[in-house]
């Protein structure tokens, strides 16, 4: 998977399986159990064509139980979630298997290719890459790098799309300018189709459809297939914009009841209302002249209260004046208010017209949203093009910033880098005094697996991944920071450099290892590409040192980065050899399953097994194969007596001595003052133990 999700769902029955546990682990915190009829395949493949409007899946294409239960558990999910009002869905599509290039969690976290180790952004390939200028294109960018492809043919296809741009510097100028000016158009098409997008949604797919016609004028020359298809996608939307274009003021509020959202002169009763709403003291200024003039009283006024509304008023001494159209109101001792019929419905217009400004627009919103959502499909077609047009863009910027080249991907087994280098390195250190150091990779029939090895801080990791984040960039379209570079394609990318304990699953740094290489070791097919550094425990001690300081060159990596089915993965620790020479196997596996502990079981020429805990020496294994750690039937009762290989058997119970202490029983430790039976033969402890201070290796 790409990215942790935010919910997630599984039938119920399957969170109480024993089996899923250690599946289901890493998504406890996210993970809801659900009703089994919502997995139910039948049911999920009427609710589908129901939710397109369809009599029948079929003419969508060829599907699973599987695939239709998953998909039925998704629109369950939105009817649970959205009650009622469901987004915009885009039709069902299958996925070939091996389509994509397979990348497991690990492998994304130790490459760091979305979020560093630490989970920031700022350090990732995907920040070092992104050139990109809208949303939908950063969107599309990261979807591209988390699923490389893996058909040549494709692949090509996006190379043509990028190297076109490169050569074409005008077109590539033009086009990144007036995608700059296009709002993101899939966000607004989703908030409008879920009826909870607003003015400003409007005005997004308005401006972003507006820039068509300009970004089809940037190309002179004719684009590549892809290319072309991109342009084409983008439609004509001329008469929708037209319309978007006089409805709509040029920055409208973000909320509706914020009013002024209408242009002036799109509705003639609208505009009528509005008046009455920005400008009734104008309106009743206006009227008050007339009167006036009319009654030739200079001291007549038009004012307002919460009781009376709108009133003439004039002295009394004037009242007389006033023709029989003013009816008397209201008598004070320094003045007489009159009212007209004309006064009496302008106040009604003035009081009613905020209401209704607010309810016109409100229509008038409705109209253009349900216009804008029968166009749907053909406003996400265009999203989706100008977010394919970006993400070229950005990726042809980045090669002519970066002097990256095409590479040649095809079917065959190769792994040639000239002058590789790391694409987040060398862009940290640009514009520094220390340039990147290339470095050459080629793995083909004449060495599959290549062996690192060299002191701390020699740069070993860096080029491990440097070489698998070309692998990704070639494969998901983009030129590769290398001189030259052709890669056959890699359908499986394991990376196992670096590791940390995982205690919420009840993991040892060591077990995270294992479990690492374990997958490596059971998944890489004819292929893989597998990088990994040594594994199993720290580098060994140097004499009279408890651990190698910076410039030790006792720290030896050792990489499998071969396309063998059956990848080595060596360590920089001395093993033991057995006079046998049999190789490690883990702790208590049988016919080849290993069990879940972190011994390793070496095999001495005697024939005798012992077992290597990650602290401790080794340890005799039982004829059951329990790990004496573990306990059950079988299993060796040594305790410190492990430090000595001799054979594993009963020790009498000791009597306490008077002071408190004495003997253990056989689970327990023997009394310090026993002295130790040394090593047999051919031992494995006795090549595992660490030399002492004073003496060789």
């Amino acid at each position: 998977r790409a990215s942790s999700p935010a919910n997630s769902w599984c039938p119920s029955l399957c969170s109480k399986r024993r089996a899923l546990f250690e599946v289901f682990a890493e998504w406890k915190a996210v993970l809801t159990p659900q009703p089994r009829s919502l997995f139910d395949s039948v049911a999920a493949g009427r609710a589908l064509a129901a939710f397109y409007g369809i009599a029948s899946l079929d003419g969508l294409g060829s599907f699973s139980r599987a695939e239709l239960a998953a998909a039925g558990a998704v629109l369950g999910y939105l009817r649970l979630t959205q009650k009622g009002q469901l987004p915009r869905l885009a039709r069902l599509r299958s996925t070939a298997a091996g389509a994509a290039m397979a990348i497991d969690a690990a492998t994304r976290r130790n490459l760091e290719l979305t979020a560093t180790l630490e989970g920031g952004a700022a350090g990732s390939l995907l920040a070092g890459i992104d050139r990109t200028v809208s949303g939908a294109g950063a969107r599309l960018l990261r979807a591209r790098l988390t699923a490389p492809l893996t058909d040549p043919d494709a692949i090509a296809e996006r190379l043509d799309s990028v190297g076109f741009l490169v050569e074409a510097e005008g077109a590539r100028h033009g086009l990144r300018e007036r995608l700059r000016r296009c709002p993101d158009m899939e966000r607004a098409l989703s908030r409008l189709s879920l009826g909870r997008g607003g003015p400003r949604d409007l005005a997004a797919v308005r401006d972003a459809l507006g820039q068509i016609p300009a970004i089809r004028d940037a190309f002179d020359a004719a684009p590549p297939p892809a290319l072309a298809a991109s342009l084409k996608a983008l439609g004509h939307h001329q008469t929708l914009v037209d319309r978007l274009t006089r409805a709509l003021v040029e920055s409208p509020p973000p909320g509706i009841r914020d009013g002024g959202i209408i242009a002036r002169g799109y509705d003639t009763a609208l505009d009528e209302v509005v008046e009455l709403r920005d400008h009734s003291r104008r309106l009743v200024g206006g009227l008050e002249a007339r009167y006036r003039s009319e009654t030739g009283v200079g001291a007549l006024k038009v004012r307002h209260n919460n009781v009376l509304g709108y009133y003439v008023e004039v002295p009394p001494q004037r009242a007389k004046a006033l023709p029989e159209a003013f009816i008397h109101r209201q008598t004070l001792a320094s003045a007489v208010r009159y009212t007209t019929v004309e006064l009496g419905e302008l106040e009604a217009r003035i009081n009613g017209a905020a209401e209704k400004a607010l309810a016109l627009e409100q229509a008038h919103f409705d109209d253009l949203r349900a216009d804008v959502v029968r166009r749907a499909d053909d406003i996400a077609r265009a999203a989706g093009a100008l977010a394919v047009l970006d993400v070229a863009q950005g990726l042809a910027l980045l090669a002519v910033e970066r002097r990256y080249v095409r590479p040649v991907v095809d079917r065959t087994l190769a792994f040639e880098i000239r002058g590789g280098r790391h694409p987040v390195v060398e862009a940290m250190g640009a514009g520094g005094d220390t340039p990147f150091v290339p470095n050459d990779c080629e793995l083909g029939d004449a060495g599959r697996i290549w062996l690192v090895t060299g002191p701390n801080m020699a740069g070993k990791s860096t080029f491990l991944r440097q070489n698998a984040l070309i692998a990704v960039l070639a494969q998901m379209g983009s030129f590769v920071p290398a001189d030259e570079a052709r890669i056959g394609v890699v359908d499986r990318l394991f990376s196992r450099v670096g590791a940390a304990d995982d205690l919420a699953r009840g993991r040892s740094t060591f077990m995270v290892e294992m479990v690492e290489t374990a997958a490596i070791l059971n998944q890489a097919g004819e292929r893989a590409l597998v990088i990994s550094m040594r594994s199993g425990g720290a580098p060994p001690p140097m004499t009279g040192s408890r651990s190698p300081g910076p410039q030790s060159s006792t720290c030896t990596i050792a990489t499998a980065a071969g396309r063998s089915s059956r990848p080595i993965i060596t360590s920089s620790r001395r093993l033991p050899k057995s006079s046998t020479g049999s190789p490690a196997t883990p702790c208590g596996s049988r016919n080849g399953r290993a069990r879940s502990c972190s011994c390793t079981r070496w095999r001495t020429g005697r024939g005798r097994s012992f077992l290597r805990h990650p602290r401790g020496a080794p340890r005799r294994l039982a004829r059951s194969g329990a790990c004496p750690r573990r306990g059950g039937a079988g299993a060796a009762r040594t305790g410190r007596q492990s430090q000595c290989c001799r054979p594993a058997r009963a020790r009498p119970q000791a009597a306490p001595s008077p002071g408190g202490t004495g003997a253990r029983s056989a689970a327990g430790s023997p009394r310090r003052d026993q002295p130790r039976r040394p090593h047999p033969a051919g031992c494995a402890g006795a090549r595992l133990r660490a030399p002492r201070r004073g003496q060789g290796r």
